[in-house]
């Protein structure tokens, strides 16, 4: 199974991982689909959402029916569902944001069939908001699929419609919830929901009764369940246990449920703004038509790649010896003598990357890095240290690039200045660069500004030839920097070592080469 690139997107609030597979048809024919939707959406192990929805090619009857992409939809313990209306919403702006199709309106075919959505764009001509058709509600008990409990009640009828015919029903789910109206309604919008009516959905415990009327016998196919309480005719508060997920932010299919379900049962209007806990929805049953239209916004939240590789053992930075200097790892121990020294502004003058002023909370969080971006060959970080006295003097590391180079760079402490430091440690970090590094790198350069004559003697004293300047090469809180670049080559290298290479001077430790 390769990496994966993704994009996480939410319906106010009901997020989903999306994965590309138009762009990669493979995706879609990997085995175990569901085992990856519930590893991807676990909120705690996992990048987290309510599941995963793969966006495809329409099938050849989807194509037909003027379908742009095909939506396929996991939720997050790994069921498979046939519709979501905040991930349909997403799936069109991924559609049009993504994948290029430019039309004002796209077609995404469903299980249940092809869904017309209309965008509004933002002022960068990205999707906003979308408003879904999700087409004429299902209301026979058969389709929903809901089984009516008979004799629950003294006479066994149906609340105002035949439940055979529309879905509603007493309530009689084998348990009692406090502050329930009387009466539960089952509609299905591609997928089954369960609306019952409160006073207050918050006063409901959700986290309790939500998977007992999720899982109840009268629902086959399991079922959404939704509490839901109007504040007027035109507007209703819910809440959601969604079927295979959970409580969720919101439900797209389970709002325009709610609605339908308060038209039947005379509580709401056939407009109505549905408040969630992730946002407001505007929903329309059309009298005319029948049909029901969502209106919400479609936003992203991160793009990433999930491995399905297994990570990297942690690489250990060597320790690195001279004459008189121990160049070793940082711990956080060090982040005082760290901030004390690179806090002189002199540092943050002279480099790139060091603030001014620079905190101990600063050089906590930089040492916190080292360790992972040495086993990912990002950079390598090593404290400049006095072997005698054992005292932390400064910094120097190796920035890796694609190329199988990197770029040296360091920070000394003012009290040490010109007693030859940094050509001392410059001099051994090259020559771990070249010799002892697994793979040996081809390549060590560096720069200073132009005025720091100073850092271009460190360079040459450490084998390195001045390339040349480099006008604006750098730029340093939004102003640009000229500066003076050197550079030295493996085989220039070995040349100044007048040794032969040799393969069997190093030996493995901690995922690095490093010599005996």
């Amino acid at each position: 199974m390769p990496n994966l690139a993704f994009v996480k997107m939410h319906g106010i609030g009901n997020d989903y991982i999306y994965l590309d597979a138009v762009g990669d048809p493979t995706i879609e024919a990997m085995d175990g689909l569901p085992l990856l939707a519930r590893s991807m959406s676990d909120r705690h192990t996992g990048i987290g959402a309510d599941g995963l929805i793969l966006v495809c090619q329409p099938t050849d009857a989807g194509r037909a029916a003027g379908a742009h992409v095909r939506m396929r939809m996991f939720n997050a313990d790994g069921s498979e569902s046939a519709m979501c209306g905040n991930g349909v919403r997403c799936v069109a702006k991924f559609a049009h944001d993504r994948l290029n199709h430019r039309s004002q309106t796209i077609t995404v075919e469903t299980t249940t069939g092809p869904i017309a959505i209309s965008l509004s764009l933002d002022a960068l001509g990205r999707v906003d908001t979308a408003s879904v058709d999700m087409g004429e509600p299902i209301l026979e008990a058969a389709r929903i699929p809901v089984i009516p409990k008979r004799g629950a009640n003294a006479d066994g009828r149906a609340i105002d419609i035949p439940s055979e015919q529309l879905g509603v029903f007493q309530t009689d789910i084998g348990f009692s919830v406090g502050a329930i109206e009387e009466g539960m309604t089952c509609v299905s919008m591609g997928n089954p929901h369960v609306v019952l009516w409160c006073k207050d959905p918050w006063d409901i415990p959700l986290e309790t009764v939500g998977p007992l009327i999720e899982t109840d016998a009268m629902f086959p196919s399991r079922v959404n369940v939704h509490f839901a309480a109007p504040t007027g005719k035109n507007k209703v508060v819910m809440r959601t246990w969604e079927r295979g997920s959970g409580i969720t932010q919101a439900c797209g299919t389970g709002a325009c449920a709610v609605v339908v379900a308060g038209v039947l049962t005379g509580r709401l209007a056939r407009s109505v703004r549905v408040a969630l806990p992730g946002g407001e929805l505007d929903i329309d049953w059309d009298g005319a038509s029948n049909r029901v239209r969502m209106t919400g916004p479609a936003l992203e939240v991160c793009t990433g790649t999930w491995s399905t590789e297994a990570p990297p053992a942690i690489a250990t930075i060597p320790t690195l010896t001279t004459d008189r200097l121990t160049l070793r790892p940082l711990t956080h121990a060090d982040a005082p003598a760290v901030a004390r020294l690179a806090g002189d502004k002199r540092i943050s003058d002279m480099t790139l990357t060091v603030p001014y002023p620079y905190k101990p909370e600063h050089a906590t969080a930089w040492i916190s890095t080292h360790t992972i971006s040495h086993t990912l060959s990002f950079n390598t970080v090593w404290a400049i240290t006095l072997t005698a006295t054992g005292e932390l003097v400064g910094a120097i590391g190796l920035v890796y690039s694609k190329h199988n180079g990197a770029e040296i760079g360091y920070w000394l402490g003012v009290p040490y200045w010109n007693n030859g430091y940094t050509s001392e440690a410059s001099r051994e970090v090259t020559r771990y660069a070249f010799a002892q590094r697994d793979p040996a790198l081809q390549r060590v350069d560096a720069h200073h500004f132009h005025g720091n004559d100073a850092s271009g003697k460190v360079m040459v004293k450490s084998g390195m030839t001045c390339e040349g300047d480099c006008l604006a090469g750098a730029s340093k809180l939004g102003k640009p920097l000229n500066v003076s670049r050197y550079a030295i080559t493996r085989d220039q290298w070995l040349a100044q070592q007048a040794i032969p290479e040799s393969p069997s001077s190093t030996v493995r430790a901690g995922g690095r080469g490093v010599s005996k």
